[in-house]
């Protein structure tokens, strides 16, 4: 994953989608390639899944 914010900074953008089961640690996950984007004068934008009742899987 590290290579993909080298790829967006030399204007090769794209998307990276990290999916697995229910705390597992995705969320710090992103929180620490966050930070290491930004140290590397990058910007990294991300989302969460809508997690309530009638949610798909």
């Amino acid at each position: 994953m590290l290579s993909a914010i080298d790829d967006a900074k030399s204007g090769r953008g794209l998307l990276v989608m990290l999916a697995s089961e229910p705390g597992i640690g995705k969320t710090r996950i992103v929180q620490k390639l966050g930070a290491i984007a930004e140290k590397r004068d990058a910007q990294m934008l991300w989302r969460r899944c809508y997690e309530g009742e009638g949610a798909p899987p």
